[in-house]
């Protein structure tokens, strides 16, 4: 993809997510990743997405340096830098403040497997990162985000709301909704009950099953 292109894909992904309802005014952040160039393209800080425009979408380096654009890029860029070099699979990262999930951040709780949805989705729960941190980022607290991930699909941050990864920016997004998705019915079903969640052998076949069975790319490269 051109780096024009995948600046226009940061874009109208950060749209998205506000038509969601993940973010509100200029909130979260969405960044994409050009392998060829190891640039990140990346909302800039504080601006609504609504009038964003491709020259608005910051060029950084992996060690933030800005290489493109006219504005500042988003506080959050040192998180996602940290997580895409520890991270070679990951092509997509966005940040929400989405209600229902920042709720469980905010109950320092993680998100649990209630559905086969999050299981085939984001392939486990969604852990907190701790402590609260509510100054500038320091090495600590971003080591301590890349080692909450480690392998996974995304974290909590504590009081503070989500870090997806994926493959993809439309990956990304089909995590942060399924999110958002199973922590309202998580809070749903526990006012009714006790919800029963997926054990980590469920869990695993669901999303393994899903990454290879359901799509049409993963379909036409087995000529199906």
């Amino acid at each position: 993809m051109m780096l024009a292109d995948l600046r226009q894909a940061v874009i109208e992904t950060a749209r998205k997510m506000k038509e969601y309802g993940l973010v509100e005014l200029a909130g979260g952040t969405v960044c994409a990743v050009d392998k060829e160039t190891s640039l990140v393209a990346i909302t800039p800080s504080g601006l609504e997405y609504d009038n964003m425009q491709p020259e608005d979408v910051c060029l950084v380096d992996y060690d933030l340096r800005l290489v493109d654009g006219r504005l500042k890029p988003s506080i959050a860029s040192d998180m996602f830098t940290e997580i895409i070099k520890a991270r070679p699979d990951v092509g997509a990262v966005i940040h929400t403040h989405s209600s229902y999930a920042t709720a469980f951040a905010s109950l320092n709780r993680e998100i649990p497997v209630i559905t086969t949805t999050q299981a085939n989705l984001v392939g486990g729960t969604v852990p907190v990162v701790r402590p609260l941190h509510p100054g500038p980022h320091t090495k600590e607290y971003l080591a301590n985000i890349v080692k909450t991930l480690g392998n996974g699909k995304a974290v909590n941050l504590m009081c503070h709301g989500p870090i997806v990864v994926g493959d993809d920016l439309d990956d990304c997004l089909a995590v942060a909704v399924t999110i958002e998705s199973t922590a309202a019915i998580a809070i749903r079903a526990a006012a009714l009950g006790n919800p029963v969640c997926l054990n980590q052998d469920d869990t695993k076949l669901a999303y393994d099953y899903c990454r290879r069975a359901v799509g049409q790319k993963k379909h036409n490269e087995r000529g199906e």
